[in-house]
């Protein structure tokens, strides 16, 4: 059943057609008419999915697909599956690639999906990794940058192995995450460039908080298929407004309503009082929605409709009747935010 849902998102739109050549020099060979879509016309958000599990811990499938329908009833612009937040670490290769299938399968044609391939010990098992997510029908396969250099080696280690996964999957549209595990990675700008110049890049989740760092990545793939995405929800307006595709925060699982309202009216100057309130709201809310991540999500989906059980396979405490309270609480907020800003929430049916 797997492999057939596999193959069958195979048949999805193409994001690329053609082939991309590395060379020996460092020099990129491209055929200029089979590049990447180019950057989002408008930024979007592109929730970090979390995966639902069963009582005995297996993948809710079901679950799985209820949420991909919410993200889209609540204006989400693609998915990021296989993340630090879906528990990829604690999901077999199976389940990672079944999951990112299904949700490409449902995303449906218009929506694009990314999702997280770098895994295994040694670059020949990313390299097979990064290969076999491709054929799930994704749109480009992300890596993780500390997958590709140890904590202490500098960029250019880094840079070496990940231009050799390039040079050796030619074709598959590819990705990167500063995931915070098993360290977090930052891309320099010097490395973020060069990626860019090979052409092969179509999301970067960027996780510096760096407002100045994340504007000159901007302005370096301006034009291009790199695109940048905050994972930051502090800087999520002024993000939108220096030119970012977009929003990729963990409270994307809470309230996605609210920032593809941010991406949609961030560049609106009769929205600016609204845009600084909420600013400030998200800001507060940083410290509730990381209570126990990502069981704070699921209790928050579940008081929103989603039957999603409240488990995880990342070893944590349950809820404590303060943390519930906080998260009560905060509901309440958001449904004040979505009044206030005439948002209709999601329904789940």
């Amino acid at each position: 059943m797997e492999g057939k849902l596999i193959n069958d998102t195979c048949s999805r739109r193409a994001f690329i057609k053609g082939s991309f050549t590395l060379g020996m020099t460092g020099l990129i060979g491209v055929n200029t008419d089979l590049l990447p879509i180019p950057r989002t016309v408008e930024p979007v958000l592109i929730p970090v999915m979390l995966t639902p599990f069963h009582k005995d811990l297996s993948v809710d499938t079901y679950c799985l697909e209820k949420l991909i329908e919410f993200y889209k009833q609540s204006g989400a612009g693609g998915f990021f599956a296989n993340c630090l937040s879906s528990e990829m670490y604690q999901l077999n290769r199976n389940e990672q690639l079944n999951i990112a299938a299904i949700t490409a399968k449902r995303a449906g044609n218009d929506i694009p999906v990314v999702a997280t391939g770098s895994f295994g010990e040694k670059l020949e098992d990313r390299i097979e990794c990064t290969k076999q997510m491709a054929e799930t029908g994704v749109d480009a396969v992300v890596l993780i940058t500390s997958h590709f250099a140890e904590k202490e080696q500098d960029a250019r280690i880094f840079l070496d192995h990940v231009l050799a996964l390039v040079d050796r999957t030619p074709g598959i549209p590819l990705g990167t995450y500063e995931c915070p595990t098993p360290y977090k990675r930052l891309l320099s700008t010097w490395a973020f460039r060069t990626l860019n110049e090979t052409r092969r890049f179509t999301y970067h989740k960027d996780t510096s908080e760096d407002i100045e760092q994340l504007t000159q990545k901007i302005e370096i793939s301006r034009g291009g298929s790199y695109n940048v995405f905050n994972a930051h929800s502090g800087t999520a307006v002024s993000f939108i407004q220096r030119g970012g595709s977009g929003l990729s925060p963990i409270a994307g699982n809470f309230f996605p309503e609210i920032f593809s309202w941010i991406c949609e009216h961030a560049n609106k100057p009769d929205q600016s009082a609204q845009l600084e309130y909420m600013q400030q709201e998200l800001i507060r809310a940083e410290k509730i929605v990381s209570l126990k991540y990502p069981l704070s999500a699921k209790y928050f989906l579940r008081k929103r409709g989603l039957p999603i059980q409240l488990n995880s396979r990342v070893p944590r405490e349950e809820l404590t009747k303060t943390e519930v309270a906080a998260l009560d609480g905060l509901y309440g907020e958001f449904e004040v935010w979505c009044n206030d800003l005439g948002i209709s929430p999601a329904r789940l049916i």
